[in-house]
């Protein structure tokens, strides 16, 4: 997964921090295809949650800040992602299921629809906002 033209959204922050979660789903689709270690894989599943929810508290501050006006809707996103997150990791870790390449496309597929429809909106709202 690449952040490419696709998933640029033109605001800086915004670009980098979905940088750091195609990282964190690149990591975690590598181990998984290299069969390493539960622990491993649980670390950085943990550590993709807890950028998630930084990156999901950044957002949410922007769109509260400047009053956007899907702010609503753009946190019920943020907050059913997190639980499905949330979710996953307690099975992982209680052995109950396991990271599989069906999983992961979830991931991919949350993530890119997620920044093409949702984070761009939020991105054109603060283009003129002046935040750099």
């Amino acid at each position: 997964m690449k952040l490419d033209k696709q998933l640029h959204v033109g605001n800086r922050l915004m670009d980098r921090e979905h940088a750091i979660l195609i990282e964190y789903i690149n990591t975690l689709q590598g181990l998984v295809d290299g069969n390493s270690s539960r622990q491993l894989v649980g670390k950085v599943l943990e550590g993709l949650i807890q950028h998630t929810k930084t990156h999901f508290y950044v957002e949410e501050e922007l769109m509260y800040s400047f009053r956007h006006p899907d702010y609503v809707n753009h946190i019920k996103a943020h907050e059913k992602f997190k639980q499905t997150m949330q979710q996953l990791s307690s099975q992982y870790k209680h052995g109950e299921t396991n990271i599989t390449n069906e999983l992961m496309d979830f991931l991919k597929d949350w993530l890119i629809n997620h920044i093409q429809k949702i984070d761009r909106q939020l991105a054109e709202f603060l283009k003129d906002k002046k935040l750099d």
